[in-house]
């Protein structure tokens, strides 16, 4: 993976991957408390890196 050039990228990329994540736990609601638990466990480190992995080749 290439170097990030400016320090500007990895702020951007933090901050949209805090933005994504916590716009699926608001999405969530207590009824889908058990797809919250399948989030945890498949889906938020998946979708980190497939956030960051895009972000990276955008801002290239």
């Amino acid at each position: 993976m290439k170097r990030f050039q400016r320090p500007g990228q990895i702020v951007a990329l933090i901050a949209m991957t805090i933005a994504i994540l916590s716009a699926i736990h608001s999405f969530l609601t207590l009824e889908g408390a058990l797809l919250t638990l399948f989030f945890h466990a498949l889906g938020i480190s998946a979708l980190s890196v497939l956030v960051i992995w895009a972000l990276a080749r955008f801002l290239r």
